[in-house]
């Protein structure tokens, strides 16, 4: 269809950060084009084998687009391909196509019939890298921003969390929650990394240098609700929740000090 047609023009050149559409779709279909000649060309001469991985490289772009838009066909009137996180695999595609305009001048430059191939090849190669250049610049930032991002959220779920976690934990769904549970009880994923866990287990062992526990459960200190249901001293509550919210007041004597 003209949609998906447009999606994997799109896809092919995620990795070139183009301000129009229309562009993405031209220069997406002048790649395809250009493939399909250095198919050609190459069977014609026998030289498939020699250059191998970049007709490989041609495939694993085509193939992922062709899958990734088999995917996504119930959002193409909102998701055109363009995205820029499918440059990883759409650069694949652009890298090939590179390699080979540049094993075609080789070809090309001691026959002066084909002078205008010549110069059309060396300005394709030359437009393809400097159309390659903000697009590694801009994953570079945003693979800086999303890993900073993501720093922040999972802190959230460390023994240090920051006071701007309180209002991102109720907008968290309980299945995500207990997937972070399970992963914290088990040291999985980020919670086996032992930076990660340094300052916690830091903290761990302070805990159990408490001179005075006795302290915490002076007259001074109450709990007034646990997940916003009120409890009295004699209560015993049972935490279905993922998540624990605890209300009240913690006052430590002066002598009850870490270590």
């Amino acid at each position: 269809t003209p949609a998906g047609f447009s999606f994997i023009t799109n896809y092919l050149v995620s990795s070139f950060r183009l301000k129009f559409d229309f562009l993405m779709i031209v220069v997406g279909s002048i790649s395809l084009l250009l493939s399909c000649f250095f198919v050609y060309y190459f069977a014609k001469k026998q030289y498939i084998k020699s250059y191998l991985p970049w007709f490989v490289f041609l495939l694993i772009g085509v193939c992922a687009a062709i899958i990734t838009a088999s995917g996504r066909v119930q959002f193409f009137d909102t998701h055109f391909g363009n995205e820029p996180y499918y440059s990883p695999i759409s650069q694949f595609f652009q890298i090939g196509l590179l390699v080979l305009s540049a094993k075609l001048v080789y070809e090309f430059k001691n026959i002066s019939k084909r002078n205008a191939l010549v110069i059309f090849f060396i300005i394709l190669i030359i437009a393809q890298m400097i159309l390659l250049i903000p697009s590694y610049y801009a994953g570079w930032e945003r693979g800086e921003y999303y890993y900073d991002e993501k720093t922040r959220y999972v802190s959230c779920f460390s023994l240090n969390s920051a006071q701007s976690c309180q209002e991102l934990y109720p907008t968290l769904e309980n299945k995500f929650l207990e997937m972070i549970n399970h992963l914290i009880i088990n040291k999985q994923s980020i919670f086996n990394d032992r930076d990660f866990n340094k300052e916690n287990d830091s903290n761990i062992v302070n805990f159990s240098k408490f001179q005075n526990h006795a302290a915490i459960f002076s007259e001074n200190n109450k709990i007034n609700s646990i997940n916003k249901i009120s409890i009295s001293d004699q209560t015993i509550y049972e935490i279905v929740d993922p998540l624990l919210s605890i209300n009240g007041r913690l006052i430590i004597d002066q002598d009850s000090t870490i270590e």
